[in-house]
């Protein structure tokens, strides 16, 4: 049996945020789409999900049953702006004063709009994980998500990658699941033979059987 907190991020991906793309962004596994630079222009910025962390609260948890789990995942955007130029010049020791100055002033100017295309991609994620919707963040069963919660907002640095500027984030979201201990079967009571060749021994009476699990 599949644990919550995976059922939950397959969720995110195919019935939250892949539904409401509508051309705005590209969820990263839905549809099998491909995360690159150069993909991730204009409107096709990229969204990503990623289980972060989970806590087991030992108070009010049971060692075999139901437990509760207190999961985090770890949206991530990107997107990228076009710059004037090729923007490895920067940090080319070769290049000219005036060919740096350039490639600086069009890192500049990408970087204004991959910050403003963040700022709004951020806006509309955070709408649609809190839309009144989306409160059981895509499942059916009403009540296996609860305390549904974005967290926090984080926005990185960008990033001259040739002509282009990246620049990338992420939205942290806090949910919590009940997931079940059914415990590990493995291998039980399979009957077992083994009989091992030794040079010399011709009545091959060397060996091990039983009964795994028994």
């Amino acid at each position: 049996m599949t644990m919550m907190f995976r059922t939950v991020k397959d969720s995110l991906i195919n019935n939250v945020l892949g539904p409401a793309e509508h051309g705005r962004y590209r969820t990263i596994g839905y549809q099998r789409q491909m995360k690159a630079a150069g993909e991730a222009l204009g409107d096709d910025r990229m969204v990503q999900v990623f289980f972060h962390s989970g806590d087991f609260a030992k108070q009010g948890g049971r060692v075999n049953g139901v437990t509760q789990h207190d999961a985090i995942f770890r949206i991530e955007l990107t997107t990228a702006s076009a710059a004037e130029g090729d923007l490895s010049v920067i940090n080319d020791p070769n290049a000219t004063a005036a060919q740096v100055a350039a490639a600086m002033a069009a890192f500049q100017e990408a970087a204004a709009v991959a910050d403003e295309s963040i700022d709004e991609l951020f806006d509309l994620i955070y709408q649609v994980l809190m839309d009144a919707r989306n409160i059981h963040l895509g499942l059916e069963t009403k009540g296996e998500v609860s305390n549904r919660w974005v967290q926090g907002l984080q926005k990185d640095n960008p990033i001259p990658r040739g002509e282009y500027v990246v620049l990338t984030g992420s939205v942290q979201l806090g949910c919590r699941v009940a997931e079940q201990i059914l415990g590990d079967e493995g291998v039980i009571n399979e009957d077992y033979d083994i009989t091992v060749d030794i040079v010399g021994d011709d009545i091959e009476k060397t060996g091990v059987a039983g009964t795994l699990g028994g």
